[in-house]
């Protein structure tokens, strides 16, 4: 008999929880494997999607870049229509 991981959607929010902790709602936010990191003007919105990136490097985390959106200002995320100005 096989066993599988069912609870894998928790573990890796729970993963992801400890590995940006410290940006945790100041620019970024997830819900089980969606992340949105935002800011306001460029120059910052850069510098932070690198240190996301580099944290993930660091804990040997990979993403697939053909599910990424970049430079959005809406988009919908887990049924909401998310924008600049209001959710």
């Amino acid at each position: 008999m096989s066993f599988r991981l069912t609870n894998t959607p928790l573990l890796f929010q729970m993963m992801m929880n400890v590995v940006l902790i410290k940006y945790t709602g100041i620019f970024y936010l997830m819900y089980l494997n969606n992340i949105i990191v935002f800011l306001k003007f460029m120059k910052e919105h850069l510098k932070h999607l690198k240190k996301v990136f580099n944290k993930f490097h660091a804990h040997k985390l990979y993403i697939k870049m053909f599910k990424c959106i970049f430079l959005k200002n809406k988009l919908e995320y887990c049924g909401h229509i998310v924008r600049k100005e209001v959710i």
